[in-house]
């Protein structure tokens, strides 16, 4: 997804790569505490901000759906947003 999105002039793609490269096993994390989702979900915003146009939308929704898993009550609520 981010090879891709490296070559789009849209965005700050040339930040956004470096971004993903630096911080590619956090965005990879498997969190052991709340303090860690906290830090994992912001970590894809903050780098999700200067995102390419090629996949804002895509990157946008895994935020959004790591942050519903976050918080919802609901696991049918989190399962139908995923897909």
């Amino acid at each position: 997804m981010a090879l891709v999105a490296c070559d789009d002039d849209a965005g700050d793609a040339e930040q956004f790569c470096e971004d993903v490269a630096q911080n590619v096993e956090g965005l990879r994390a498997d969190p052991t505490s709340e303090d860690e989702v906290d830090d994992l979900i912001h970590l894809w915003q903050d780098i999700g901000d200067r995102a390419p146009l090629a996949i804002e939308a895509e990157w946008d929704a895994h935020t959004d759906n790591l942050e519903l898993a976050w918080t919802s009550d609901d696991q049918q609520e989190v399962v139908a947003d995923a897909f």
